[in-house]
């Protein structure tokens, strides 16, 4: 019976949606915190994150505060998990015959096209100062190169809440050392200034000598 079937699904999302926080609090041992204070100097590595919201048709917009133990490229990706619902007709259903010998009435529920699912779904990193590094959006990557160790970097996500149910997110946050060849140059230009005052130094003591 299609109604049957459509409970079914309707509660088997309930129960997937009332264990969606324990998921997203436990989404693995290296994760971010939705509290800045336990996402200080992150190291080398990536950092899981994930949050459910509830309230059809809602919209929030959530934070994640992280620093850097040392200066380091920064890639984030975001997913959205949406679970599908039924269109009206796979939720019709018959009231069958009244107690007054009249025949009965058909019900039709209204449409529900998805049950957990995340509209217009947005990230983007923003420096200390509240500038803005790069927005992306969902299944997309969005990569930030030399970020400075010890300074506060944002992460926000935000969204329209378009499940029957409400939504959840998941995304990581992937922390990479810098490549040596970015630093080269600083140091070539390190190493020649150092040569050009040994020089002048030498030059100096020449000159006081004679």
């Amino acid at each position: 019976m299609k109604m049957k079937g459509f409970i079914s699904t309707l509660v088997f999302a309930a129960n997937a949606v009332l264990a969606l926080p324990t998921i997203a609090s436990n989404v693995s041992e290296e994760s971010l915190s939705p509290k800045a204070r336990f996402n200080t100097n992150l190291d080398v590595g990536d950092y899981d994150f994930a949050r459910v919201h509830a309230g059809y048709s809602s919209t929030f917009l959530d934070e994640w505060k992280f620093s850097l133990a040392e200066t380091s490229d920064v890639s984030i990706t975001l997913y959205d998990l949406a679970f599908p619902g039924g269109s009206s007709d796979d939720i019709f259903l018959s009231q069958g015959d009244g107690h007054d010998g009249k025949r009965g009435h058909n019900y039709a529920y209204p449409q529900i096209s998805q049950l957990l699912d995340n509209q217009y779904l947005t990230f983007s990193l923003f420096d200390h100062n509240g500038s803005l590094l790069g927005s992306a959006g969902e299944n997309d990557t969005l990569t930030a190169l030399n970020l400075v160790a010890g300074e506060w970097y944002t992460l926000t996500v935000s969204a329209k809440v378009d499940g029957y149910l409400g939504s959840f997110y998941s995304g990581t946050l992937s922390v990479e050392p810098v490549p040596l060849g970015d630093s080269l140059p600083l140091f070539g230009s390190a190493l020649l200034m150092l040569a050009i005052r040994r020089k002048q130094q030498s030059k100096e003591r020449a000159q006081a000598g004679a």
